[in-house]
């Protein structure tokens, strides 16, 4: 089954104006499903802090805790929140493929992600922020691989998984080599 965003919407519990970067506390946000013909659904979960790229995958709605640091899965026949995995940084892509996800973290834009769960969290752990991208194995909810980022690069915003493809590269607009390896199909 193809991963795919779902019919949803974010807001304050409280159904109050969301700022996104002034409502931090955990409880102040919830998802609800919401398709443009219908009236809005129940909520789906709540006291999330900043969550990010909700998807639907294998039967269950996957959300990004961002503002505490973890993958969570919401049943949803329950509406039970799991946490599946903890990585060190604000979370901000996520990608389903199989049985792992691909998730990014940034590093925080003022060095301390203040008044966010995500500081203690790290503290607890007595880990660094990364800005990284983490691949976690959605049954054992363990890391099976990663890779940092470091120098310039502080943010990463989304991450897709291109099916199929073995071997892909980036070529920048102004090489040379661009002209060579873009074809066109004369057929098409």
């Amino acid at each position: 089954m193809p991963c795919a965003p779902p019919a949803s919407k974010t807001m304050p519990a409280n159904g109050g104006t969301l700022r996104w970067n002034t409502n931090l506390s955990p409880s102040s946000v919830s998802i609800f499903q919401s398709l443009p013909s219908e009236a809005p659904k129940p909520v789906v979960v709540d006291d999330l802090s900043m969550p990010h790229s909700p998807r639907v995958h294998d039967g269950a709605l996957w959300v990004l805790d961002s503002g505490r640091g973890f993958l969570v899965r919401i049943d949803p026949s329950t509406k039970e929140k799991q946490n599946i995995a903890f990585c060190p940084g604000f979370l901000r892509g996520l990608s389903l493929h199989g049985r792992f996800a691909i998730v990014t973290t940034s590093l925080p834009r003022d060095g301390l992600f203040k008044d966010l769960p995500l500081q203690a969290n790290l503290q607890t752990r007595d880990a660094e922020p990364r800005c990284a991208l983490y691949i976690i194995d959605l049954h054992t909810g363990g890391i099976a691989e990663w890779i940092e980022l470091k120098g310039h690069i502080t943010e990463l915003f989304d991450v897709a998984v291109i099916a199929g493809c073995r071997c892909p590269s980036s070529v920048p607009l102004n090489s040379p080599n661009m002209a060579s390896l873009i074809t066109i199909d004369s057929e098409g």
